[in-house]
């Protein structure tokens, strides 16, 4: 840290400050003594009066607390390792964070570890002082608040939406919000567009060539038609290449032609988070989804809507049990994604199709035959290769492939363990705290029930995630592929290709397939990736110049 000497010689510090400002939409955000100005000019008041310089201020105006998961809190973090800040000053605790247990990491880990003094102004909380008592109690109820606000709220919206209330921050697709915020009104030009959408599938139009249609038409997708005339979701939108704004496809036209809520039905809580801290969504149990029927106005007819739900089940998906022999085999190159089996409506083809497009994912397709032959070509070129090399010179190579995939997964299980174990000790700190806290006479009964409570779920869970995780390390360093792999290879060579896709058959010798596209001379074309059990992907060996050489020999 940069020091200087005074008249006394004596060493003074000189603190390079951060002020760190927050307000989330549910602390009094009309109060002035907490509104991001007044955050901002009381503290650069204070450290103007202590002497010190003031490298930045970061605020995060409009985000909760309880997660630190906050741009500008990220920037200050960023700044303190490259070393601009040795000093972060905020108005109170609560400006920190809500989250006792990241709260406590902060304070009592991060920050002193990264010799970084910390002052809440109002709370008379300074690190250079020691520990402070006060501090973690403090955090304790800050999270309390944190946890009393949120239930109130849900109960809140839980009450609004049994009374039919809209609680929606916006408008799907295809309506829009009454000026008096209370309804929805038909979007007449989105409208028009999912319209067409569903007569076109009721008539029996292929959902390619609707697909298609609204491509050429230059039709903006749902998102990106939400983003222009209302102004959400900018952060995904705002750069979005040209291409992309009508970037249809079948997952698009899927989650279209499924949603109840173009026949008029209003539905509530679908999704739900899985707690307070975190932002996570997961769907929502069936019981506790609340529709209202003819809530607003319909854009589809009812007899319509259950006609497109007939055809959707024929149209798009393949039945169960169909090609069984692929199922949980066939993913997406790009995204990862499982890629779906369908059935083309008129001509009854099978193929697969990853629905989903991202960044760096078009949405492949690939018919089921070629699919299969390509399947075939690359097992045959494998019972090929394994003929053309001697068994003890091959063997040795899949052990050396086999060994580096091994100490790859034991590298990732330690890693995860790492951060595992080091948060059951801080986990242990907190609840021996939060223990003295409530022996002392300070902590209510029902608060310390509660977040006890919480801390040991997570505890339990992460030592069991330990304690596997430590199983397949100890698995996995003892694990040879050496006997399997020869078992594996005399058994590939005694197959018949021609019974290759019965369905026992192809799993019991394939691990995953992996579906690519490139383009050559302006055509798609299709490549797959194929890993098997014991060996391995072939392309690993056979393009290994020592196996080249080996085939050759």
């Amino acid at each position: 840290m940069n020091l200087e000497l005074n008249h006394h010689q004596s060493l003074i510090e000189i603190y390079n400050v951060g002020i760190y400002c927050r307000l989330s939409k549910d602390d009094n955000k009309g109060t002035e003594s907490n509104s991001i100005t007044s955050q901002k000019e009381s503290l650069t008041d204070y450290v103007k009066r202590q002497g010190w310089f003031l490298h930045k201020v970061y605020i995060d105006d409009g985000f909760s607390g309880v997660s630190f998961d906050r741009p500008a809190f990220k920037d200050m973090i960023s700044d303190i390792e490259k070393g601009y800040l040795n000093c972060v000053v905020v108005k109170d605790l609560s400006r920190l964070g809500r989250n006792y247990l990241d709260s406590g990491y902060y304070i009592e880990k991060y920050f002193p570890e990264h010799n970084i003094r910390f002052v809440a102004v109002n709370d008379s909380f300074d690190s250079i002082d020691g520990e402070n008592d006060f501090g973690p109690f403090k955090n304790i109820i800050n999270e309390w608040y944190a946890k009393d606000i949120s239930k109130k709220i849900k109960f809140s919206f839980t009450t609004k939406a049994k009374q039919g209330n809209l609680i929606q921050g916006f408008a799907p697709y295809g309506y829009v919000k009454a000026k008096d915020s209370l309804d929805f009104e038909i979007d007449e030009e989105a409208a028009k567009v999912i319209s067409y959408i569903f007569k076109s599938i009721y008539n029996k139009i292929p959902a390619k060539e609707v697909i298609d249609t609204l491509k050429k038409n230059k039709v903006y997708i749902p998102g990106y038609y939400n983003y222009m005339k209302k102004n959400v979701c900018k952060e995904k939108y705002v750069y979005i290449s040209e291409e992309k704004k009508y970037a249809w496809d079948y997952w698009k036209l899927d989650s279209i032609l499924a949603n109840e809520i173009y026949v008029g039905t209003l539905i509530n809580f679908k999704k739900r988070k899985v707690s307070f801290r975190s932002k996570k969504l997961v769907p929502n149990d069936l019981s506790k989804i609340l529709k209202i029927e003819n809530r607003f106005p319909a854009i589809i007819s009812k007899e319509m809507f259950t006609a497109v739900q007939e055809i959707r089940s024929s149209k798009f998906r393949a039945s169960r049990g169909e090609h069984k022999e692929f199922s949980n085999l066939i993913y997406c190159g790009d995204c990862g994604r499982k890629i779906i089996l369908r059935r083309q409506s008129k001509s009854k083809e099978h193929y697969f199709y990853c629905a989903k497009e991202t960044k760096g994912c078009g949405g492949h397709y690939i018919p089921l035959m070629v699919l299969q032959d390509l399947i075939l070509k690359d097992f045959k070129d494998l019972q090929s290769f394994i003929s053309s090399v001697p068994k003890e010179i091959l063997l040795s190579k899949l052990n050396q492939i086999n060994q580096q995939k091994n100490n790859n997964q034991i590298a990732i299980y330690q890693k995860e363990n790492t951060k595992n174990e080091k948060r059951l000790n801080h986990l242990t700190d907190l609840m021996k705290k939060l223990l003295d806290t409530y022996t002392s006479g300070i902590l209510p009964d029902e608060a310390y029930q509660s977040m006890m409570k919480d801390y040991k779920k997570e505890y339990d869970e992460l030592f069991s995630q330990s304690k596997i995780l430590k199983t397949k390390i100890e698995n996995t360093k003892s694990f040879t592929d050496e006997k399997l792999s020869e078992q594996q290879l005399n058994f590939i060579l005694s197959i018949d290709a021609n019974h290759l896709f019965e369905e026992h058959l192809l799993k019991s010798i394939v691990k995953s397939i992996r579906i690519y596209e490139t383009n050559e001379e302006g055509k798609t074309v299709k490549i797959i990736l194929i890993e098997y059990f014991g060996i391995g992907v072939l392309k690993e060996l056979y393009y290994d110049e020592q196996s080249r050489n080996l085939c050759k020999n």
